[in-house]
């Protein structure tokens, strides 16, 4: 079986020799980094291993927690001692991060990249072996960045002694061996050095020699392996061609057993309904018996019913990684006799589903190629807060506010619809369905068998006297308590000595006070029993041997409990709020879910009065018959067909947002991107654009959708471009822009010019960030600069770039950054240890030219009254600049923007002295907290601060020690706030994204080829070919002899002919032109081909286009969807006499 690799120097395939036939085995990760690029551990996890995977990175440990649930992950670092040390990550390369500060600032500053410091965990190996390991160890990686002999000196190596060994030792990013004691370290616990494949050396056990002969050699094509990042491509074109359902089989088969999950199923039937049901909640209950509540039961009735359905074609899914291994062994337990396979949501991709819908809380950001239909039970959380944690308020809020125009909503009943509608205003009718609910027929139902009934009263140790019923989560929404308080109340009053309380259901949140309350009885307390969870099959028998079932709760969603007590003819009473009338109507007593008095009425009413509680049993069952899944499964289905048709109409994403900044840094240009994106996601431009997620790093935005890809690396940049081609390709895209510099191979992209810093000051340009750069440069086909500063430097720096054609979008500020309160900025002093005013800089290297300020501070009489706070990467100050700052306290500090902006707002001044800015977002933050600024009159500098800043130059000392005396003045300190103020107001987020946004459309239809004048026309294509080729002929033949012919563009919708097909039938077209009236239009008009426009797209499109020109055989269909009932119109006769 050929060996899939996922390892980057191929460590997995060398390793694979000595363990091809081990299904379970056990490694240790040190420095794992991630799960499955570059890992020499994925291949064996997915063979059935399991192992312990050390990563101090938390975005890269949180990556191991989702896609590796049978691992140990451990979010620390090791060393040969236990404590803490501080981590330097480098930020942008995360693969040479390290405990060594030399090493990580060398790497950073060779490649022109920031550092980030903190604070991580440190054990050591012997530590994590004693804690953690309980198995014999097969083999042990280290990857640390220059510290793996620290690493191996903390290990235990008399007790925990792995088979082999495979540790870097060479110098980060070169070939060259490391000077130190690894080997004869080894040497002296009994490991022989067997192997070096470049990179790495590769130990084994003195007690396991024999497995040297599998290290005599090198990797090679004998191997029998393949590259995992060469698959995705090669299945997508070998499945593609199955055609029969056994080929379909095998095929997934094979490739199920290559753990590649990516395989698509051919089904020829169109009108077949291809649907992606998300069974998270039914893997969930596989794992907890006390999961199973009534949204696990919905999604296992209709799972049940819809595989019965030949018109629907079922994907199950889970969008939670870490139940897909429940999900399977739900889905083999259940459906031991059916062909079920069990995607992740990335996989759903390649399987042309119509539909996803998810049952419970999850409506994906990636899913963006069907309709999303997501079930709503309630809204209980947002509504009422105070019954739950702060999460299920959190994730309900995310999961509505996703909800976007092209989405389904399914509500369980009118009340929820009308709460969801009226938390969502946006959400309209045709959007919003109510499917009712329905209790199982066959687990619900009037048991008359009172033998059984004793039987289970027994098992549940209820005495055998009359009893009420409740079923729920103890919890303080369903109002227990207060059921308690009635139920106590009443027997005391009324001396009833033969009727009990039986509580069924889990305890849930704060279900203390419902204990509490049984405490307060007073003797009373063995009339109240608390069953805990009850499986299905004894509920029947409790509901149909109650006196009566009590369900007061504060609100609910549907109400699945009193419809099964109804469906076993007992009498309910309930609350007459929320969705319960709708449920219970006139067959039970309903009412205010606080009325003691009413409540404790109710109740003895049922007790002491037979005939009335028979009277309610018969119409709790005529209710309940209402209400069947059948009727829930049809009116889904109903849904279903609904969503099937809008399917067709979804939008064309044709846009590629590749996120890749957002993988590498955090830096401002993630602030400007992650703006964009909230500007666009409430916009109609969200449904033209698909942000690339590398790795899962970008930001997930309501409204914004994603596709996950494989991350960046500048090491293999070509294998990217041929990446992103094929994704381009996928998704049929026409424009391709990236967040920092990438590029696919053939897609027209365009460039986001953020600065020319490298260009302007000298950089070093072949380093592989700069050289992507200027390759994306050369590929675009169109440009975007923050600011017009940036714009010139650009041009100037590529004179094939006309400054006119580049496109200036200035960024915005953020609503964050306002003037803060003196409270707010003496609590965020007390905070940091500030005493003293301070001055605040951003980042002190490099460009930032920082120590301008320093050495000006340093000319200051009072300079000791000052203390100086720096943010930002690279704040750390350096030692040879401490002659400056005696008397002073100097603060580094990494803050959120709700901290920056206190510390802008307290600030006597923002010191900025850089020598060039692409913008200079600090300077306008600043400003739009109240803070007076000083700066350099550089690069964009001036265009962002106005008149609102004190300038020097750059290299003025004193300059500079006048502007910070000037700047305590409080006359010139309040000019300069009001300045400052009203100049961040000209500068707008939702203004950029305007600008950026129209641009991409704008650059969309550049293939158009538009002239001065250009017509339209909607050819049928179905019709007869003499036909419509004699009427294109005429038309063409018009514009071509027109004297300004080379100023005219034809468009012809094509959007229901491939287009190859339309390119060859107008071939012939100006052939025939050519032959019968020797007329070579080629040299003449300009003929476009247009098939299907965004909204957007037409906005800018409709203004450029002179007329549409009718045609005798027109496509009516395309000319009913198309926006151009105002353009002039002209027919053909008319149009040859006026040309």
């Amino acid at each position: 079986m050929t060996f899939i690799s996922y390892a980057q120097n191929f460590e997995d395939v060398l390793l694979n020799r000595v363990f091809k036939h081990k299904t379970k085995g056990f490694y240790i990760d040190v420095g794992a980094l991630y799960p499955t690029f570059c890992s020499v551990t994925k291949a064996f996890y997915d063979r059935g291993w399991s192992g312990i995977n050390i990563e101090p990175i938390k975005e890269c440990y949180n990556l191991f927690e989702q896609e590796r649930p049978r691992d140990i992950n451990l979010n620390i670092a090791l060393s040969n001692s236990e404590g803490s040390l501080d981590f330097f990550q480098v930020l942008g390369q995360p693969g040479n991060s390290t405990l060594n500060k030399e090493i990580a600032y060398e790497i950073a500053n060779d490649k022109g990249l920031y550092v980030s410091k903190y604070t991580v965990s440190v054990k050591t190996l012997g530590q994590v072996c004693e804690e953690y390991v309980n198995q014999k160890i097969d083999f042990l990686k280290i990857d640390v960045e220059g510290l793996e002999e620290e690493v191996i000196f903390g290990g235990n190596w008399q007790i925990f002694r792995p088979t082999i060994l495979v540790i870097e030792t060479t110098l980060p990013g070169t070939n060259i061996r490391c000077k130190n004691n690894i080997p004869a370290f080894l040497m002296d616990k009994g490991y022989q050095q067997v192997f070096f494949d470049g990179i790495n050396d590769y130990y084994i056990s003195e007690e396991s020699g024999d497995l040297a002969e599998y290290f005599s050699f090198p990797v090679n094509a004998l191997d029998d392996y393949i590259y995992y990042g060469l698959i995705e491509k090669q299945i997508s074109e070998q499945i593609t061609q199955i055609s029969s359902h056994d080929k379909i089989d095998k095929e997934v088969e094979r490739l199920a057993t290559l753990n590649t999950r990516q395989f698509t199923t051919t089904i020829n039937n169109e009108n077949q309904i291809k649907i992606a049901l998300d069974i998270s909640v039914l893997g969930l209950g596989s794992k907890f018996e006390t999961a199973k509540t009534g949204v696990f039961r919905v999604t296992e009735y209709l799972l049940k019913e819809l595989i019965r359905y030949p018109q629907f074609h079922i994907h199950l899914c889970t969008s939670i990684p870490n139940l897909f291994d429940a999900c399977q062994t739900y889905i083999n337990e259940n459906f031991k006799d059916k062909t079920l396979p069990l995607f992740h949501l990335s996989e759903l991709k390649y399987q042309s589903i119509d539909i996803y819908h998810s049952t419970h809380y999850t409506i994906p950001n990636n899913i963006y190629f069907a309709i999303r239909i997501i079930t709503v039970c309630d809204l209980i959380p947002i509504l009422f807060p105070q019954y739950f944690n702060y999460r299920e308020d959190y994730t309900l809020k995310n999961t509505i506010n996703n909800i976007d125009k092209n989405d389904f909503v399914c509500c369980i009943s009118e009340s929820t619809k009308q709460d969801i509608c009226k938390y969502k205003q946006n959400l309209t009718e045709e959007q919003v369905f109510v499917t009712y609910l329905a209790a199982d027929k066959e687990k619900f139902y009037l048991c008359n068998n009172q033998e059984l009934i004793l039987k289970t009263k027994q098992k549940y140790k209820i005495p055998d006297q009359p009893y009420l019923l409740s079923l729920s989560t103890l919890e303080p929404r369903k109002n227990i308590t207060h059921v308690i308080r009635c139920f106590l109340a009443l027997i005391k009053n009324q001396h009833i000595d033969d009727l009990n309380l039986v509580l069924i259901g889990t305890k849930g949140w704060q279900y203390e006070e419902i204990f509490a309350e049984i405490d307060k009885a007073q003797g009373l307390e063995n009339r109240i029993i608390i069953t805990g969870y009850l499986p299905d099959e004894d509920l029947a028998p409790l509901y149909s041997g109650a006196l009566a079932f009590m369900y007061v709760s504060l609100y609910e969603g549907f109400g699945l409990p009193p419809l099964e007590a109804m469906q076993c003819g007992t009498p309910v009473i309930t609350s007459n709020t929320s969705s319960l009338p709708e449920v219970v109507d006139n067959a039970g007593i309903m009412l205010d879910p606080n009325d003691e008095v009413g409540l404790c009425a109710a109740i003895f009413k049922l007790y002491s009065e037979p005939e009335y509680r028979e009277n309610l049993a018969i119409k709790s069952v005529q209710q309940a018959q209402k209400f069947s899944w059948d009727k829930y499964v049809q009116e889904t289905i109903k849904i279903y067909e609904l969503a099937k048709e809008k399917a067709k109409s979804l939008p064309t994403r044709n846009i590629l947002i590749d996120g890749v900044f957002f993988q590498k840094y955090n830096t401002g240009i993630a602030r400007v991107w992650r703006s964009l994106l909230q500007q666009w996601s409430n916009t109609d431009f969200a449904n033209q654009i698909l942000v690339l997620d590398r790795a899962n790093t970008s930001p997930q935005i309501p409204g914004v959708r994603y596709r996950t890809v494989s991350p960046y690396d500048y090491n293999n940049t070509e294998a990217d471009k041929q990446m992103l081609q094929q994704i381009c390709e996928e998704e049929e895209a026409e424009l391709f822009i990236s967040t920092y510099y990438t590029t696919p191979i053939e897609t027209p992209s365009v460039f986001m010019a953020y600065d020319m810093i490298p260009e302007v000051l000298g950089g070093n340009l072949n380093e592989p960030m700069w050289l992507e750069k200027h390759n994306g440069i050369k590929h675009a086909s169109a440009y975007i600069s923050i600011s017009e500063n940036t714009a010139k430097d650009l041009s100037k720096l590529f004179p094939d770039i006309p400054l006119e054609s580049i496109t200036v979008a200035h960024c915005g500020v953020d609503s964050i950054f306002s003037t803060p309160s003196e409270s707010e900025i003496n609590t965020f002093k007390y905070k940091y240890g500030i005493n003293k005013p301070y001055f605040l800089l951003g980042g002190l290297g490099g460009y930032k030219n920082s120590i301008l300020f320093f050495q000006a501070l340093s000319q200051l009489a009072n300079k000791a009254s000052f203390d100086i706070v720096a943010t930002g990467a690279g704040s750390q100050l350096p030692p040879e600049w401490r002659q400056y700052t005696a008397g002073c306290i100097f603060h580094s500090l990494q803050l959120t923007d709700e901290e920056l902006r206190l510390a802008y707002g307290g600030a006597v001044a923002l010191v900025y002295p850089s020598k060039y800015e692409g913008f200079g977002m600090p300077i306008i933050e600043a400003m739009a907290c109240g803070c007076p600024v000083i700066t350099t009159p550089n690069a964009s500098l001036p265009e962002v601060a106005g008149e609102a800043a004190i300038y020097v130059n750059d290299d003025d000392v004193m300059g500079l020690a006048d502007a910070l005396c000037e700047i305590q003045k409080p006359s010139v300190r309040n000019v300069l706030i009001n300045a400052g103020l009203t100049q961040a107001k000209k500068f707008s987020w939702t203004k950029m994204a305007e600008i950026i946004s129209t641009a991409l459309v704008d650059t969309t239809l550049l293939s158009l080829n538009l002239r001065e004048i250009n017509y339209i026309i909607f050819p049928d294509w179905t019709q007869p070919e003499d036909e419509l080729g004699l009427e294109l002929q005429q038309v063409i033949q018009a514009l071509a002899t027109h004297p300004e012919n080379e100023k005219i563009t034809l468009i012809i919708n094509s959007a229901n002919i491939a287009t190859e097909d339309a390119e060859m039938f107008l071939s012939s077209v100006a052939m025939n032109l050519l032959m019968e009236e020797d007329l070579d239009i080629s040299a003449s008009i300009d003929i476009s081909l247009v098939d299907k426009l965004g909204d957007m797209q037409w906005q800018s499109l409709l203004p450029r286009i002179y007329g549409r020109i009718i045609l005798t055989n027109e496509d009516e269909s395309a000319l009913a969807k198309a926006p151009v009932s105002k353009l002039h119109i002209y027919q053909i006769d008319s149009l040859i006499t006026q040309l």
